[in-house]
């Protein structure tokens, strides 16, 4: 068998993986102004359409899944996803209940989550349970910030509304979850070409 072509076609599917990573780091400059609230709908139903409706949110949540499977340890690796919902729901609870007033800079800390999350991601450095749990609290912070804000504007349900985007977060961290799996796995087989192909 012919190692050395394997290990070509291996290439062209890390350099396509890296332009998948490169259009990550972009996107979010692009859309972080996409906020669209949804009027007139209830609270659950407005709280599970939310994190779709913001494709800054969106893709904060896949990068957050697609993170916690670069982690070695499973438990960090449940508990980074685990703590960005939690922080998330008391961050929106909180503006929810005491404000109605926009934050100043908010959608500036949402693009620097979004660039800082993306490069974290895609250095695929395996951060200390120290560090990697107040990054995945301050980015969940900052969007659940946003969320509240908004819901509080149109007036629903906060229970009703935590519960549906709650709901919404966790689905779109699963098919970060599955992005990230389906890019590792990827990824093994050119690692394995290579040690065949050179005998090591």
């Amino acid at each position: 068998r012919d190692w050395s072509s394997d290990v070509c076609s291996s290439d062209l599917v890390n350099n396509k993986m890296r332009i998948v990573w490169l259009v990550l780091l972009l996107v979010p400059s692009l859309l972080v102004e996409a906020h669209t609230g949804v009027v007139g709908v209830g609270g659950f139903l407005f709280g599970v359409i939310h994190p779709f409706t913001g494709p800054d949110h969106l893709l904060m949540l896949i990068l957050v899944g697609i993170w916690a499977t670069q982690q070695k340890s499973r438990a960090l690796a449940i508990a980074i996803p685990l703590t960005f919902i939690v922080v998330m729901a008391l961050s929106a609870t909180a503006l929810f209940l005491f404000t109605t007033t926009p934050l100043f800079g908010v959608e500036g800390a949402i693009l620097l989550s979004l660039l800082l999350g993306s490069g974290v991601v895609m250095s695929r450095k395996v951060l200390t349970t120290a560090i990697a749990l107040p990054i995945s609290a301050l980015f969940a912070a900052v969007h659940g910030a946003a969320h509240g804000l908004e819901a509080a504007l149109l007036f629903v349900s906060p229970l009703s509304f935590l519960s549906g985007m709650t709901l919404s977060a966790l689905v779109l961290i699963m098919v970060g979850v599955a992005v990230g799996r389906m890019v590792q796995g990827r990824g093994v087989a050119p690692q394995r070409l290579r040690k065949i192909h050179w005998g090591e």
